[in-house]
C-alpha cells in the first residue's frame, strides 16, 4: 500500500483464476483499478479455478434492492449484515418477498436458519415459491431451528428438485397451468428465519 508491502500469501490454491473486490458487508468504493498480466507460471488444471458457472447474487447483503416490496413486506423483513431476516408474525402470502427478476429453468442457492420457536409453538417450516404466485410453494424440509443449512433448488420444466447440504430431499411437480417463467419468492410462514448467500443462475441455454 502506497509502495509498501502490507499483506500476502503462500501456496495459494487456486494459482490461476479470477480476481475479486470485496467489501466485507460495508459500502466501499474502488477506482483506478488496473491489472498487469505477468508471464504464465503454467498452473495445472487442478490448480486453475473452474470457469464461471453463471451464478449471480440476488441479495446485496445490505438492502432490498432487486426485490419487490410493499408496506406489509417491508415491515417484517430486515436486510443487513449480509442477512435477510424475517421477524416472527402472522403468516401472510402478502408478506412473501419476490425477486424483481423472473426465471424460467433456473437454479437457486440459499442458506437458511430458522429461529427457535417459543416453547409452546412448533417450528414454522420455511418455504420458497417457484415461478411466481401461480407456481409452486416448496417447503424447505429438514430445516432445523438455530442451525444454518444450505439448500439448492433446481427448477427445470415442471420439476423442482431440492437438495439440503448436498443431498436430495424432495421433488415437487409444478401444475400443468403453472407459468413458464416467474419470480422467485421467500414465503412468510409465520416463523422468524434468516437467509444468507442467495444466488441464482439461468439454466435456459
Amino acid at each position: 500500500m502506497n509502495g509498501k508491502e502490507v499483506s500476502g500469501g503462500e501456496d495459494c490454491n487456486y494459482r490461476k483464476g479470477y480476481l475479486a473486490l470485496e467489501s466485507e458487508g460495508a459500502p466501499v468504493e474502488f477506482r483506478n483499478v488496473r491489472i498487469k498480466e505477468l508471464p504464465s507460471s503454467g498452473a495445472a488444471a487442478e490448480l486453475t479455478a473452474p470457469l464461471d458457472q453463471g451464478w449471480r447474487t440476488i441479495f446485496t447483503g445490505l438492502d432490498l434492492r432487486g426485490w419487490k416490496t410493499n408496506a406489509s413486506t417491508a415491515s417484517r423483513w430486515r436486510p443487513g449484515g449480509e442477512r435477510l431476516a424475517l421477524r416472527e408474525g402472522e403468516a401472510s402470502a402478502a408478506t412473501t418477498l419476490w425477486t424483481g427478476m423472473e426465471f424460467g429453468d433456473a437454479e437457486f442457492v440459499l442458506d437458511c436458519r430458522p429461529a427457535k420457536p417459543a416453547a409452546d409453538k412448533k417450528l414454522a417450516l420455511p418455504s420458497v415459491q417457484c415461478r411466481g404466485a401461480e407456481g409452486a410453494e416448496v417447503p424447505l424440509e429438514g430445516a432445523t431451528a438455530g442451525n444454518s443449512q444450505r439448500f439448492i433448488i433446481t427448477v427445470t420444466g415442471r420439476e423442482v428438485i431440492v437438495k439440503r447440504n448436498g443431498k436430495e430431499t424432495q421433488r415437487v411437480t409444478l401444475s400443468a397451468d403453472a407459468p413458464a417463467r416467474g419470480a422467485f419468492g421467500l414465503r412468510d410462514t409465520g416463523g422468524a428465519v434468516e437467509f444468507m448467500n442467495l444466488y441464482a443462475r439461468d439454466l435456459s441455454f
